[in-house]
């Protein structure tokens, strides 16, 4: 995501736990975006079930190429 946001986005945060890529709980910085979307998509893979979860759209997108790499 390309987003200036992302480092500090609750959403965003919420999002990667869901992936559990991070465990840690959102610091007091942290920045609540607008009118957010989210898609979860569930996955039936033989006697399992997986959800994949993505930010869709946001209100508060400002665009900062590469933002998800740092």
């Amino acid at each position: 995501m390309n987003c200036r946001h992302t480092t500090q986005c609750s959403t965003y945060l919420f999002v990667k736990r869901q992936h559990q890529k991070i465990n840690k709980k959102n610091n007091s910085n942290s920045f609540c975006a607008d009118n957010t979307t989210i898609i979860v998509t569930t996955n039936r893979p033989k006697h399992s079930v997986t959800l994949d979860w993505d930010v869709r759209e946001c209100g508060s997108f400002a665009e900062k190429p590469d933002s998800w790499l740092n």
